[in-house]
């Protein structure tokens, strides 16, 4: 079983390259593979194809997972793929992702508001599934040209596509959404687990999640930046649990995600002993180009309610 953890953003976006760093960390803790894709924003705009960003996720997903039938055999492929967005960000290094893991193709949380079912923040997909392949394609194929750039964009895309009755219930007529009485976990035609938003990724970090997930633009109303918030967080040790420092001599060729690994590890003064290096991790930098289309990316508590339509 391996991991690859993923994010992606532009060098515009200040706040990404300190959760980057906290995702660093976290996968050298335990082991795993984390790339960052850090575009310039023209390019990260030919990535969405002149949609949203937030509709980055879903073609990074779609190179990746169809890089897999043409990859080399000696390649090493990761069992999964764990998307974590630009704004999320790890303090709790004592949960694994095994801890969190399930025999589904895709899993998620249910979003963390009525604006929509499901929150694509953090996302586990498993990539032998042509299944949850297949779903990509026609999220991005068959999404409404509304939700290109209006709220909330990919989210209710996949909604859309997994969904088929009333917002905020499903097929027993009960309660979508767990904090208004729903059910904590759900399963969706047979291969989606939707967790509660307070288990995967939450906005108030006192919830503990397993990711904080900054989704509100304070700036609107006079706040800090998100960038600003990150920073306040990382200086309140009662929201870290067992978090570690990026590793000495990790290589990085972006000046910015330098800044934010020593940010990090001026916050988080524990030394991490990095696994030995594998064939799997050896030469990884954690900052890679984005994979092109035509290329090789993988070179160098409560019972489920299943719903199969809610």
């Amino acid at each position: 079983m391996s991991f690859l953890l993923v994010t992606a953003f532009d060098d515009a976006y200040d706040v990404g390259f300190l959760c980057a760093a906290s995702h660093e960390a976290y996968a050298q803790k335990h082991g795993y593979e984390q790339k960052s894709w850090i575009l310039t924003p023209d390019d990260f705009k030919d990535l969405c194809q002149g949609r949203a960003p937030q509709w980055a996720k879903v073609a990074l997903l779609q190179r990746l997972l169809h890089a897999i039938p043409g990859a080399k055999a000696e390649a090493v492929q990761p069992s999964w793929i764990v998307w974590l967005d630009a704004d999320a960000l790890l303090l709790d290094f004592e949960t694994r992702l095994e801890d969190l893991l399930e025999d589904f193709d895709l899993i998620l949380a249910e979003d963390m508001s009525c604006a929509s079912e499901l929150n694509t923040g953090v996302m586990f997909v498993r990539t032998s599934s042509t299944w949850v392949a297949t779903l990509l394609d026609e999220v991005w194929k068959n999404a409404d040209p509304r939700w290109y750039h209006r709220p909330f964009h990919e989210q209710t895309a996949l909604s859309a596509r997994l969904c088929a009755v009333p917002r905020g219930t499903h097929a027993s007529g009960t309660l979508w959404w767990s904090w208004q009485g729903g059910p904590r976990r759900k399963v969706l035609a047979g291969r989606v687990l939707v967790l509660d938003c307070g288990t995967l990724n939450f906005k108030h970090p006192e919830q503990r999640p397993f990711a904080i997930h900054l989704v509100d633009d304070h700036r609107r109303f006079g706040g800090p930046s998100k960038a600003e918030r990150v920073k306040a967080l990382l200086q309140q040790p009662k929201h870290q649990r067992g978090c570690v420092a990026v590793a000495a001599g990790a290589e990085a060729s972006c000046p910015a995600l330098v800044e934010a690994r020593r940010v990090w590890n001026a916050s988080i003064a524990v030394p991490v002993d990095v696994p030995a290096a594998s064939d799997e991790l050896a030469g990884a930098d954690a900052w890679c180009p984005i994979p092109r289309a035509d290329a090789n990316a993988w070179d160098g508590c409560q019972r489920p309610v299943v719903l199969d339509r809610w």
